[in-house]
């Protein structure tokens, strides 16, 4: 069996020399060993998983191991079959493989029929998204992103900027994602191509656990970005002195509500840059055009002086392009307005934080998280 299942994966017509089989001594461009460094984060006990667009089951042969309720995987059906062969050779018993047309608007819904699963802990749409033959990869991911309870674990393809996969679960209205970085396809081999990692998530995530991640990533880079897309009476400002309390001993700056005015120009009001000095600068009476604005924020972003760059402000989407940290906030609207003419009768004026937070189709980040604010 060992000898017919080694012809078999090495004359796959799909996906032919790919994935690292060593127990069939198999070596081609794949070990897989960066993916499973990620997967080994998550707790897959009693979890039910999709792997979508599945390939040979390569995932599965590691998340057996974790001991999880359900492993459906779905492919073309060639893969499929010999996927089967793969999981009898593994001894896998807790997956199940099924031939299904992607393609199809419908394929989720006939999937649910047969495995009478409308939805899964954790999800995966590794290396799929950008297949030629792929027609319907953008409601693919809508679906996987609805019907997943945890965690999407989403791969790009080699050669791809992550910013291209940040914009596009901009617009898929997730809760969070993270950019886990480039990914090599082989553990040890940094020739090997590179493909961006994220997790994604439809959870509400915890402010503690935002302000960890916060720390983590500077590791990573000499500063960080952190926007706060928050309208007035939403506790943006308490949760930026939360931030300030908890990154004290760093050299950061801090803007807080950049305001438009009656002459259309964008004037800073109620701002303050807080630095490790503690030094109060007075941008409020300074007013700006347009142009200069976006001079004085580029500035701002891009100094190395600092090692956190804090904005909170609900338009700034009009003038940024990308930042690290996107942090939104979902909050009750009554609750909301309450705040406000509260605000209101103590003598602020807040008409021009009644819209809607302002969107961009070309906008992106590394990491995006959502609070929930009752």
């Amino acid at each position: 069996m060992k000898k017919e299942l080694k012809n078999l994966i090495n004359n796959n017509p799909w996906f032919a020399r790919y994935y690292n089989f060593e127990e069939l001594e198999i070596v081609w461009l794949r070990d897989n060993k960066q993916r499973e460094s990620i997967y080994e984060q998550y707790d897959f006990s009693e979890k039910t998983i999709i792997d979508v667009w599945c390939n040979l089951g390569k995932n599965f042969i590691f998340l057996s191991q974790k001991n999880p309720k359900k492993l459906i995987g779905v492919d073309l059906p060639y893969s499929i079959e010999v996927a089967k062969k793969i999981k009898k050779f593994y001894e896998i018993s807790n997956t199940q493989l099924y031939s299904t047309n992607l393609n199809a608007l419908n394929w989720f819904k006939k999937l649910e029929t047969e495995t009478n699963i409308s939805t899964y802990d954790y999800s995966l749409f590794v290396s799929v998204y950008g297949t030629k033959e792929l027609k319907n990869r953008d409601n693919i991911l809508k679906t996987l992103i609805n019907h997943t309870k945890d965690t999407l674990f989403f791969e790009g393809h080699h050669l791809e900027n992550h910013s291209k996969y940040s914009q596009i679960f901009l617009k898929q209205n997730v809760k969070n994602f993270y950019f886990h970085w480039y990914l090599r396809d082989k553990e040890n081999d940094f020739t090997s191509n590179v493909r961006p990692f994220f997790t994604v998530s439809s959870k509400f995530s915890e402010k503690e656990d935002i302000i960890k991640t916060i720390q983590n990533i500077k590791q990573k880079k000499w500063r960080v970005v952190i926007w706060l897309e928050w309208l007035a009476g939403s506790g943006k400002s308490t949760f930026v002195k939360e931030l300030e309390n908890k990154l004290e001993n760093e050299n950061m700056i801090i803007i807080d509500d950049l305001k438009w005015n009656d002459k259309n120009c964008y004037k800073p009001t109620n701002t303050f840059c807080k630095i490790l000095s503690f030094k109060i600068i007075d941008f409020v009476k300074k007013k700006f055009n347009l142009k200069p604005i976006c001079k004085s924020l580029n500035h701002i972003l891009y100094n190395k002086t600092y090692d956190f760059v804090i904005i909170s402000d609900y338009k700034l989407r009009k003038y940024v392009n990308n930042v690290d940290v996107l942090i939104n906030i979902e909050v009750d609207e009554k609750v909301r307005k309450i705040r406000l003419k509260e605000r209101e009768r103590g003598g602020e004026n807040l008409s021009d934080f009644s819209s809607q937070n302002i969107q961009s189709n070309n906008f992106e980040c590394d990491y995006f998280f959502t609070i929930k604010n009752d």
